[in-house]
């Protein structure tokens, strides 16, 4: 006999965490559709790819979506990763997180970064995350910390005003 993935009888931390996404991602479009219906337009969106090193040399790639607001005033920043393990971002920004993304940056406004950690996607490295020593999987702290820098330090990002999205 399985369970569904979305038992009540046994939440698991994962669950949880996909309920908890599912929320945000149904507030910012409640809040999107809102903005529309009243008549604002989404603002302009510039995307660009990035990659930044963290603190012990590995490179994290990503994307980074600035709303054209951000360059008359500062916008709060948030954060995406994907599943360490999971898909990359590439096939991750052609499903539902780049478009959530862009929505996010272009109707709310906020800076938005997605990033392959290490061992995923741009990020890989070596090998792969699943891969990783329980050390080595400690060293997704370090990307998590590297992005929030990266992302406060630039141009238009409030780096007071974070937040951090993770399946």
């Amino acid at each position: 006999m399985t369970r569904s993935a979305l038992s009540p009888t046994s939440p698991s931390l994962g669950n949880v965490l996909k309920i908890a996404m599912i929320c945000t991602i149904m507030a910012v479009t409640s809040r999107a559709v809102d903005a529309q219906t009243q008549g604002a337009s989404p603002g302009r969106v510039q995307t660009t790819e990035v990659n930044f090193k963290v603190e012990d040399g590995w490179t994290i790639y990503g994307t980074l979506y600035l709303p054209e607001v951000a360059a008359r005033e500062p916008v709060p920043g948030l954060l995406v990763l994907n599943e360490p393990g999971g898909p990359s971002r590439g096939e991750h920004t052609a499903q539902i997180g780049g478009n959530i993304s862009r929505a996010v940056a272009a109707r709310i406004p906020m800076a938005v970064l997605n990033i392959d950690v290490r061992g995923t996607g741009h990020s890989f490295g070596q090998k792969y995350f699943m891969e990783f020593s329980p050390k080595e999987r400690d060293g997704l702290q370090l990307d998590i910390r590297g992005a929030l820098k990266f992302l406060s330090s630039q141009r238009g990002v409030d780096g007071a005003r974070m937040a951090i999205l993770a399946p």
